[in-house]
């Protein structure tokens, strides 16, 4: 875990001549719980009457639970006779359009075995977040009930349609949104409009595939835009998650700063014939307008925390290279003025003090630095490589990060 400092003086010693802009990110956690989680079914079967098993879709979380539906019929109906019989993805309109950044792994296109899924995952996420968005709510509070951190709402989604779900080109397939007024609460907490977040996951229905590069070996989705991920996780975390959203959503409502992983929405879905697969939305924090240069996952330990000789020399011949670095890896001092630091210091100790009452140890800080000095040594290879001038002009570093404010917010999550 964060080491908790005695004084900001001891985390951050004092900075040389120069220094670069250092971008902060949420803890990324992995959950972790001591107590086995009842099996699950693992596939849906159909009735007679095309209705879902209700029995093969009843959660065993040890948990009191509320369920309602969610645009599921009794029936399973035809589509009305003016609808179209069949459409291709939905799109969501904008009034501008966003430059689309490099996409992160391997996009996933249609004839891909994982776009049946990709398009059910979406598809799901498209109908539970316009039904909860609209709807009216009082604003967000500070506090949120237990039923509705236990409500869940089930979709049968039948390729041909119904009264309340469109028609689509895949196969019939199950999704169950999990909690959605309190990941409703949880983006508008952020300031996230319910139109823009479904245009950034659905709006084209891509995303690229990515498999962990830890232990976990989850598939993180990454939105066309990268400014969202989609995780998957196990059904022990999903019973954990469920188990620690109450508290979880309070801890983020008291603390406006934390660096704990924002989620925007919790979901499962499930394919005609497949497994259920349940996933998390989250935000990516290195979705930034600027390049991000130096990636450090850092857990407060020396034990086995760097990439590697061999690594860091690549890393060195290629700067482009996607490498996390570890904390024997971190050799630079971080100048933030004395409020912004304290400010820093105080929140890693209430977000470490939070995960340590969840008996959560698996966590570390994810934290991004954008170096003007390698975008200089850049941009001047490429001029080189380009054109015979050689500059005589020096490369140097820049301190970045504005002192003239002690905007704690800005400094953190530019």
């Amino acid at each position: 875990g964060v080491a908790g400092p005695s004084s900001s003086s001891s985390l951050l010693p004092p900075p040389p001549a120069c220094s670069s802009l250092v971008v902060a990110s949420p803890l990324s956690v992995s959950f972790a719980t001591s107590s086995p989680l009842e099996d699950e079914p693992a596939a849906y079967n159909e009735n007679t009457d095309g209705r879902s098993d209700d029995s093969s879709w009843s959660d065993t979380t040890g948990l009191d639970e509320t369920n309602t539906e969610g645009g599921q019929d009794s029936k399973r109906s035809k589509a009305p006779t003016a609808r179209v019989t069949k459409t291709e993805a939905p799109t969501v309109q904008t009034k501008h359009e966003k430059k689309i950044p490099k996409p992160v792994g391997k996009v996933i296109k249609q004839g891909d075995s994982s776009y049946e899924l990709m398009f059910s995952m979406l598809f799901g996420m498209r109908l539970a977040v316009s039904k909860v968005s609209a709807k009216k709510m009082k604003p967000p509070s500070m506090t949120v009930s237990l039923s509705d951190c236990l409500q869940k709402d089930d979709y049968f989604v039948p390729s041909e349609g119904t009264s309340s779900t469109p028609p689509h080109h895949m196969h019939d397939f199950h999704f169950r949104d999990y909690a959605p007024k309190v990941f409703r609460s949880l983006r508008e907490k952020f300031g996230i409009d319910h139109a823009d977040y479904l245009m950034s996951l659905t709006g084209d229905y891509s995303l690229s595939e990515i498999v962990s590069p830890g232990k976990s070996g989850s598939f993180f989705y990454y939105s066309h835009d990268t400014r969202y991920l989609l995780k998957t996780i196990t059904p022990s975390e999903k019973k954990f998650l469920r188990k620690i959203l109450k508290p979880y959503y309070e801890h983020v409502f008291s603390n406006p700063n934390t660096l704990i992983i924002r989620f925007f929405g919790f979901h499962m879905v499930q394919t005609h014939g497949g497994p259920r697969m349940h996933f998390v939305v989250m935000a990516n924090i290195f979705a930034q307008s600027i390049a991000i240069h130096e990636r450090y996952d850092l857990k407060g330990s020396t034990l086995g925390r760097t990439v590697g000789e061999k690594k860091l020399q690549d890393l060195t011949e290629n700067p482009d290279m996607n490498v996390i670095l570890k904390d024997l890896d971190f050799q630079r001092n971080i100048i933030l003025g004395p409020t912004k630091s304290q400010l820093l210091i105080d929140q890693l100790v209430s977000d470490s003090n939070f995960l340590e009452k969840m008996d959560i140890m698996d966590y570390s800080l994810l934290l991004g630095i954008n170096s003007l000095k390698k975008k200089q040594e850049i941009e001047l290879a490429a001029r080189m490589k380009n054109s015979s001038y050689v500059s005589d002009q020096g490369i140097a570093d820049h301190l970045v990060i504005d002192n003239s404010s002690d905007n704690y917010t800005n400094s953190i999550h530019p």
